[in-house]
């Protein structure tokens, strides 16, 4: 594996990746789920993608390929990316639904997937 995706040490997981220009999520509940992902699909991931993490830090995947601490996530953004990526599934109707933490939205589309 690369080291640049590897991510950054200080991510807490679980996290979620979003990748630059896409709105769908991919849940990662642990380390583990992010080397599964690796092996089946680093190929997948750009530059400018990002990692947010349990306590809504965000890395963003750099031209260096090494992953690097931008600016957090405001709480209330977690409810707008979810929000967006139910809308690529055709899911609406979600704007009373407020999740306030990165399980919670974790478990949530985990719940979507079935």
């Amino acid at each position: 594996m690369i080291t640049g995706y590897l991510p950054h040490r200080q991510l807490i997981w679980p996290a979620l990746l979003k990748q630059q220009g896409c709105d769908e999520l991919l849940p990662l509940g642990s380390a583990n789920d992010w080397h599964r992902f690796c092996a089946d699909s680093k190929h997948l991931l750009q530059y400018g993608d990002s990692l947010i993490d349990a306590n809504f830090n965000r890395f963003e995947l750099g031209e260096d390929a090494h992953w690097h601490p931008t600016a957090s996530l405001p709480p209330e953004g977690l409810n707008d990316l979810i929000r967006a990526h139910c809308a690529t599934l055709g899911h609406c109707c979600l704007s009373k639904m407020h999740l306030y933490s990165l399980m919670d939205a974790i478990d949530f589309l985990n719940a979507l997937e079935g």
